[in-house]
């Protein structure tokens, strides 16, 4: 059977503004992750606020389509912002991928990232929605510039209360031996693809290789809070 590990660490000394979970519904599993923006106390709400509405949407009813999913996270982030002035200009990024059978589906909002590693290939299915992004993809910003590019960070979608969010939904088949890594900016941030893809394929077992990641990344110059959640298809 398949398996699942995940962590997250706090990057400075303020409240941890990831959050992320795995929840189980009949035959299928949803790995969801999400980075709070807004304050560190309003961050660390509209992360956990938007995975949980997320997850008891899953748990209802595995098979929804994933709009409602993100439009529940939505609902619940803007009544809390509501709710309190303190928390108005909270949001989340937020990113879900249900995987039932030898398939998986996935939505995204924001810069958290799901990657997809099969033998020698580890594949980013998730675009980041940054102004970084949007200029590398117009061609105004080059790689070797965008290293250096000083709002990087600048999301122009999130589960907030002040705005709309763009989601993008995709699906693909898993193999036996399938690897999924979800993972914050405070992660990925820390290294590169090739070195992830190297190190979790020098690691049979699951457990091993998240503490491998998790052990590297503590090891890098942590600046903001790191999260991932890494899971293996598998049939046994």
């Amino acid at each position: 059977m398949s398996s699942h590990i995940a962590f997250s660490n706090p990057g400075r000394d303020h409240p941890n503004q990831d959050y992320m979970a795995v929840y189980a519904s009949g035959d299928a599993e949803m790995l969801v992750i999400a980075d709070g923006i807004g304050g560190e106390a309003g961050g660390a709400v509209a992360a956990k606020s938007a995975v949980e509405a997320a997850g008891r949407i899953f748990q209802d009813n595995p098979e929804t389509h994933l709009l409602p999913l993100f439009e529940a996270a939505r609902s619940a982030v803007s009544a809390l912002a509501s709710s309190d002035k303190k928390l108005s200009s909270m949001g989340t990024t937020l990113t879900v991928c249900i995987v039932k059978g030898n398939s998986a589906r996935f939505g995204h909002v924001g810069d958290t990232r799901l990657y997809h590693l099969r033998g020698d290939d580890l594949i980013k299915r998730t675009k980041d929605q940054t102004e970084m992004q949007h200029l590398l993809d117009a061609g105004v910003l080059t790689k070797s510039k965008a290293k250096t590019y000083h709002r990087r960070n600048i999301l122009l979608s999130a589960i907030s209360a002040r705005s709309e969010f763009t989601l993008q939904q995709g699906s693909f088949d898993l193999l036996e031996g399938d690897r999924l890594i979800l993972m914050s900016d405070g992660a990925y941030s820390l290294i590169s693809k090739r070195r992830l893809r190297d190190l979790s394929r020098s690691y049979l077992d699951l457990s091993e290789a998240a503490t491998a990641l998790e052990d590297e990344l503590k090891n890098g110059k942590v600046h903001d809070d790191f999260t991932a959640v890494l899971f293996q298809m598998s049939s046994e």
